[in-house]
């Protein structure tokens, strides 16, 4: 069994000792998920077989799809969000927010994903998933202004 991550104050009340225990084991499960998505990717790009996402489902029982989406996650957090991969690892920022952040950024270019990255990553780990998901629309449409300006320009004249 791994141990917890358990931050608490000196003066904290032995009954929030369970609580924080818990909280420790989830970020510990963080850990560790973070190094299966590493590993992950480093199979996928060592690999690179159209049956990569069918060898991952048979391993983890998973279906199909899951192991597809498990897969393009390692390999976005390697190759596009490896600050965010790091927060994984340390067991600061769990792997459903870093989804969110990976899909935010899925259509921006690498120095805008950087952006995107560095401006959301410190907010994204006390931040509930659905204020992550607004501010990183916030983000992204500032750091991506010309190519939405373009996209709604292209809506308009279609619309004529």
């Amino acid at each position: 069994m791994c141990e917890p991550i358990v931050d608490l104050p000196e003066d904290a009340s032995p009954a929030a000792v369970p609580l924080a225990t818990a909280r420790g084991f989830a970020r510990a499960a963080w850990q560790n998920e973070g190094h299966s998505l590493e590993q992950l990717a480093l199979f996928a790009a060592a690999s690179g077989s159209e049956f990569d996402a069918l060898e991952v489902a048979a391993l983890f029982r998973i279906s199909l799809r899951a192991a597809q989406q498990r897969l393009e996650l390692a390999v976005t957090l390697a190759t596009r969000l490896p600050r965010t991969l790091a927060a994984i690892k340390a067991g600061r920022l769990d792997p459903y927010r870093a989804s969110k952040i990976a899909d935010a950024t899925l259509t921006l270019s690498l120095e805008d994903t950087a952006i995107v990255e560095g401006q959301i990553l410190d907010l994204a780990e006390e931040m509930p998933a659905v204020k992550l998901c607004r501010a990183l629309r916030r983000i992204v449409a500032r750091v991506n202004a010309d190519a939405l300006q373009a996209l709604h320009e292209e809506r308009v004249a279609r619309r004529r």
